[in-house]
């Protein structure tokens, strides 16, 4: 079962989605059915959150050893897989 209370701490404290997705086990959806569930405020879009190191992508997607899958650069990079398709 999992802790709302702490779920709702994390959420209000501006835990990035995909530390709430790794620190819960649950999807970016599931993420957003809680909140409304739970009547959190939805989060006002800004390009600040979107913190991903430029260098670091590039060397992920023209690696030449290795090619690695949106899924995995979001991992890697600690965002979601659209913030992959919207950076590239």
């Amino acid at each position: 079962m999992m802790d709302l209370e702490l779920f709702k701490k994390r959420y209000l404290s501006h835990a990035k989605y995909s530390q709430l997705k790794k620190e819960f086990s649950i999807s970016f959806s599931t993420i957003n059915t809680i909140r409304i569930r739970l009547g959190l405020p939805k989060r006002e879009k800004s390009f600040e959150r979107l913190d991903v190191d430029e260098i670091k992508f590039k060397e992920l997607y023209h690696a030449k050893d290795h090619y690695y899958t949106y899924s995995e650069m979001a991992t890697i990079l600690g965002c979601c897989e659209s913030s992959i398709c919207n950076i590239r």
